[in-house]
C-alpha cells in the first residue's frame, strides 16, 4: 500500500512538472509573434509558472536550455539596456518628471514580483513564491553580468530588485531611496528580505571587477559605494529566522567585493563569527563555510595573519563588552574550519609562520590578564589556543628547505611559548570548576609544544638545552621528557585529571602520556629506568584506554562535544594512530588482549557514521567505525605479533555456541566438530616466535608447538570428512559475525600456520551453512566465505592446508555442501523468494 501511495504522487508530481513545462514553452513562444505593448503584461501574468519553472531549472538539466531562453526574453524586454523601460521608477536626480509618469507596465512587472516574493505558500509542489520568485532574480542578475560592463544599467536592477526585497538603497548621495520607496509591506516580513538578498547576491558572485568601481556620474553613488551602503543595511538586519542565508549573503560579498569587506572586516567578524548563536546544523554549515572562506581568501592573498590580527582584536572588543555568543563562551570550535586553518597554515612562508606565532603567543598573553577583569572570556582563551595549536601542529616548521638561521628563530619562539606557559602553570592545581577553559588551553598548548619540540631536537643539533631526559621516572604520569617545567605534583594532577569528570581535561592529559612514550621512543638507547618506565607507562595507558572501551558513542572530534559516553572513541582514535609505533613494545599477553578487546568490539557494536555539530557528515566516528580501519592497515597486518594475536581471538568462540535440543546422532557428532574449534582455540604466547615457521612433513622430523595444535585441527576434520554419515548441528547463526574479523586479516599472505588454522575454521563454518542459516542467509553467508577461502588458496605464499587434510574427501564434501545449498535455493523459490547464490 505505501508503495501504491508513493508511485502516486511521484505520477502526479512528473504530469505536474511536463505541463509546467508545456505551459512555459508556449508562453516563450508566444513572446515571439506578440507586439511590444503586450508582451511585458503577458509576462507578468505568468510570472508564477516562469520563476517555478527558473527554480526548477537549476537541478534539472532538461529544463535549463528552456529557462535560458526565458530569462534572455526578460531581459531583452524589462531590462533592456538601450531602451531602459525601468528608468522611469528609479530615483535618480535630473530626471523629475519620472515620479509623475512612471512605465506603468514595468511597475506592475515589479510589484508582481514583489506580490510573489512575499508569498509563502507553495506555487508548485514543494516550491515556495519566495524561492521561485528569488531565483528568478538571480537568474536575472547572473545574465545581465555575462557582459563585463562599467555603466550604472547593472546597479539600476540590482537596486529595483534589492528594493523588492525590501532593502531600499539609494543610488543618488543625497537620496534616502532608489525608487521613492514604492515597494512597501515588505518589513512586514524580515525573512524574506534576506532570503531574496541571499539569491540576489549569489547572482553577483561573478563580477567583482564592477563593483570594485570607485567612479560614477555626479551625484551618483559608485557601485563600490552602494555595495558599501548595502554592507551597512545586511549588518543591522534581525537574522535570528534566517541566519544561514545572512550568513551566506557575507559569502557573496567576499567574491563580489573584497575591499568593501576589508574596510568592515572587524565588524562582520564580530556579527557573523563571534556573536552570532546558531541554532541548526543548516546555519553551523553556513557559519563554517563563512569562517572557511575567509580564511582561505587571506591565505590565497598571503594575508592571514592580518585576518588573524582582525579576529583577535574582535575577539578582544567582544569580551570586553560581554557579547560573545554561546559557541564562543565555551571556546567551541568546529573541527572543519580547524583542519581547513591546518591545511592553509602548512602553506605559510617562514615569515609569515614567524609572525603568525607571536601574534597567537601575545593575545594568549594578552587574554591571560584580561580574564581577570573580564571574567566571562575563559572560554574565549580556549578558542584562541584552539587555533594556536593546531598552527603549530601544522605550520612548516621542519623541512630540509629551512635555514639554519630559521630554525635558530625557530627556537627562540620555542623557548618563548615555553615560558609563558610556565608563568601560567599553577592553573593546573586550581580545584575551581571556573577555571576548567584555562586549564584545557594551557594543557593544550602544551600538548602542540611538545608536538613542535620532538621534531626540532631530531632536526636541530642544539637541543634547546633541553635533552629528552625524564625528571621523575617512577611515575606513569610523568610528562617532563618534553615539557622541562612542570614538578613532581604535576605528575599526581594529571593523574587526577585522567580519571576526573572533564572529559576534556582527560583526553589532552591521554594525548601527552601518548606523546610522552613516543618521545622515549625517539631516543636510539634507553638507559634501564626509562626502559622500565616506558613498560610502566605503556601499561598505564593501555590500562586506561581498555577500561573506557565502552564509551563508544561517535565523536567529531570537537572537543567542546567530547563528554563520558563518546571518551572511548576519542583516546582509542588517538592511540590505533600510534599503535604501529608501540606495538613492538607490548608484550604477547597485552596484546591478544588488546585483540580480544578489537574482537567484541567489531562483533558487537554497529557502526555509527552521524551528522556532525555543524552538519556536515563526516568524520565523527563511533568505536567500531575507528578500530575496523585500523586493523584492517598494512601496518597492522604486515606485523606477525599483531596477526597471530588476531588470528588467535577471532577463534575464541563461546563453548555455548551450539545450539540446544540436539539428538543423540548429533551430540556424537557435535564432539569432534567442537574440538576443531577447541584447537583452533588454544594460543601460547610461545607460538609467536614460530609465527613463520613451515611444517616439517617427514615422518622422522618433529613439529614445533604450533604445527602440532594444527594437525591437531585438520586430523579431527579429517575423521568427520571421513565418516559414512556426517551429521551436521545447527549452530547459532550469531558465530558467522567472525567472517567479518577475517576480512580484516591480510588472506593472500598469512603467515602460514595461521593460513591453515583459518581454512580449517572457514571450512567447517561453510560446512555447517545450510543447516544453520535460513536461505536468505546462506545465500550471504555462502559467498563470503567462499570469498575467504579463495583469497587465501589464491595467495602468494604456499598453502600447507592439504599437507594435512585429504584433498578428495575435503572437495567432496564442497560439493555435497553446494548441492544442499541449491536444494535450498529451488525449494525458495517454490515459495516464491528469490535468492542467488554464487556461481
Amino acid at each position: 500500500m505505501p508503495e501504491t501511495t508513493a508511485k502516486m504522487i511521484f505520477n502526479k508530481l512528473t504530469d505536474d512538472r511536463n505541463n509546467l513545462m508545456k505551459k512555459v514553452k508556449e508562453i516563450s513562444n508566444l513572446l515571439a509573434y506578440m507586439d511590444d505593448d503586450s508582451k511585458v503584461p503577458f509576462i507578468s501574468n505568468s510570472l508564477p509558472e516562469i520563476a517555478t519553472l527558473v527554480y526548477l531549472a537549476s537541478n534539472e538539466k532538461d529544463l535549463s536550455e528552456l529557462s535560458e531562453k526565458l530569462i534572455m526574453q526578460i531581459c531583452s524586454i524589462v531590462f533592456n539596456f538601450k531602451t531602459k523601460p525601468y528608468d522611469s521608477l528609479l530615483t535618480l536626480g535630473d530626471v523629475v518628471e519620472n515620479a509623475e509618469f512612471p512605465n506603468w507596465i514595468v511597475l506592475e512587472f515589479l510589484q508582481k514580483m514583489h506580490s510573489l516574493l512575499q508569498t509563502s505558500d507553495c506555487v508548485f509542489p514543494a516550491v515556495p513564491g519566495t524561492i521561485a520568485c528569488a531565483a528568478l532574480m538571480k537568474k536575472i542578475m547572473c545574465e545581465i553580468f555575462k557582459e563585463i560592463r562599467s555603466d550604472l544599467e547593472p546597479l539600476k536592477i540590482l537596486s529595483l530588485f534589492c528594493a523588492i526585497a525590501g532593502l531600499d538603497i539609494p543610488l543618488l548621495v543625497a537620496a534616502d531611496s532608489c525608487c521613492d520607496k514604492i515597494f512597501k509591506g515588505t518589513e512586514k516580513r524580515p525573512d524574506i528580505n534576506i532570503v531574496a538578498l541571499n539569491y540576489i547576491l549569489e547572482g553577483c558572485c561573478g563580477c567583482s571587477q564592477y563593483f570594485n568601481l570607485t567612479t560614477a556620474p555626479d551625484g551618483h553613488l559608485a557601485p563600490s559605494d552602494w555595495l558599501e551602503g548595502l554592507m551597512f543595511v545586511l549588518l543591522d538586519l534581525r537574522h535570528e529566522k534566517n541566519q544561514g542565508a545572512w550568513l551566506r549573503c557575507f559569502r557573496s560579498l567576499l567574491k563580489m567585493s573584497l575591499s568593501v569587506v576589508e574596510k568592515h572586516l572587524t565588524t562582520i567578524i564580530k556579527s557573523s563569527l563571534l556573536k552570532i548563536n546558531m541554532d541548526d546544523a543548516d546555519s553551523k554549515k553556513d557559519y563554517c563555510d563563512l569562517f572557511i572562506d575567509l580564511i582561505s581568501l587571506y591565505s590565497r592573498l598571503h594575508q592571514l595573519p592580518k585576518f588573524f590580527v582582525k579576529l583577535l582584536l574582535a575577539l578582544t572588543e567582544c569580551i570586553q563588552e560581554g557579547s560573545l555568543g554561546a559557541y564562543i563562551c565555551k571556546g567551541q570550535i568546529f573541527p572543519v574550519v580547524l583542519k581547513s586553518f591546518s591545511l592553509h597554515s602548512q602553506e605559510l612562508p617562514f615569515g609569515q609562520i614567524m609572525e603568525l606565532w607571536k601574534i597567537f603567543s601575545e593575545t594568549y598573553t594578552t587574554f591571560g590578564n584580561m580574564i581577570q577583569v573580564f571574567t566571562k572570556g575563559k572560554g574565549a582563551v580556549f578558542f584562541v589556543s584552539q587555533l594556536f595549536a593546531t598552527f603549530l601542529m601544522h605550520c612548516k616548521l621542519f623541512d630540509f628547505t629551512v635555514p639554519l638561521a630559521i630554525y635558530e628563530k625557530f627556537g627562540d619562539l620555542i623557548l618563548h611559548t615555553r615560558k609563558e606557559l610556565k608563568k601560567n602553570i599553577s592553573i593546573l592545581s586550581d580545584g575551581n570548576k571556573e577555571v576548567l577553559p584555562l586549564q584545557r588551553s594551557l594543557l593544550l598548548l602544551c600538548f602542540a609544544l611538545g608536538e613542535v619540540k620532538l621534531p626540532y631536537n631530531d632536526c636541530h643539533e642544539e637541543l634547546l638545552n633541553d635533552d629528552l631526559v625524564l625528571r621523575f621516572p617512577d611515575h606513569p604520569c610523568d610528562c617532563s621528557l618534553l615539557l622541562k617545567f612542570l614538578s613532581e605534583e604535576h605528575c599526581e594532577v594529571f593523574h587526577s585529571m585522567l580519571q576526573g569528570e572533564d572529559k576534556v581535561l582527560s583526553f589532552i592529559v591521554f594525548r601527552l602520556l601518548v606523546q610522552k612514550i613516543r618521545g622515549l621512543l625517539h631516543k636510539k638507547e634507553l638507559s634501564e629506568d626509562e626502559q622500565t618506565h616506558l613498560q610502566k607507562s605503556l601499561s598505564f595507558i593501555l590500562k586506561h584506554a581498555k577500561e573506557n572501551i565502552i564509551y563508544g558513542d561517535a565523536w567529531d572530534t570537537d572537543l567542546s562535544t567530547l563528554c563520558t559516553n563518546n571518551y572511548g572513541s576519542a583516546i582509542w582514535r588517538i592511540l590505533v594512530i600510534y599503535f604501529p609505533l608501540i606495538m613492538n613494545s607490548i608484550d604477547t599477553k597485552e596484546l591478544i588482549s588488546i585483540c580480544g578487546f578489537f574482537r567484541d568490539v567489531i562483533l558487537q557494536q554497529q557502526s555509527k557514521i552521524c551528522k556532525t555539530s555543524y552538519g556536515h557528515s563526516s568524520s565523527d566516528l563511533d568505536l567500531k567505525a575507528v578500530i575496523l580501519p585500523a586493523v584492517k592497515c598494512v601496518y597492522f597486518q604486515e606485523s606477525k605479533n599483531f596477526q597471530a594475536a588476531l588470528v588467535a581471538s577471532v577463534w575464541k568462540l563461546d563453548a555455548a555456541f551450539l545450539q540446544k535440543k540436539r539428538s543423540h546422532d548429533e551430540m556424537d557428532s557435535e564432539e569432534n566438530l567442537f574440538n576443531i574449534f577447541s584447537q583452533l582455540n588454544i594460543f601460547r604466547n610461545k607460538w609467536i616466535k614460530y609465527a613463520e615457521s613451515t611444517p616439517k612433513c617427514n615422518d622422522n622430523e618433529t613439529l614445533n608447538s604450533l604445527w602440532c595444535n594444527v594437525k591437531e585441527s585438520c586430523i579431527l576434520l579429517n575423521e568427520i570428512l571421513q565418516s559414512k554419515s556426517i551429521v551436521r548441528p545447527k549452530i547459532k547463526t550469531e558465530i558467522y559475525n567472525i567472517l567479518q574479523l577475517i576480512d580484516c586479516l591480510p588472506l593472500e599472505y598469512l603467515l602460514p600456520g595461521n593460513q591453515v588454522r583459518c581454512i580449517v575454521g572457514l571450512s567447517v563454518l561453510f560446512f555447517l551453512t545450510p543447516e544453520s542459516c535460513s536461505t536468505s542467509e546462506a545465500s550471504i553467508v555462502t559467498e563470503k566465505i567462499s570469498k575467504l577461502l579463495v583469497a587465501i588458496f589464491d595467495g602468494v605464499r604456499s598453502v600447507w592446508f592439504f599437507d594435512f587434510v585429504n584433498s578428495g574427501f575435503y572437495l567432496k564434501e564442497i560439493v555435497n555442501t553446494l548441492e544442499r545449498l541449491l536444494t535450498m535455493q529451488l525449494m525458495g523459490l517454490r515459495n516464491g523468494q528469490n535468492y542467488c547464490f554464487i556461481a
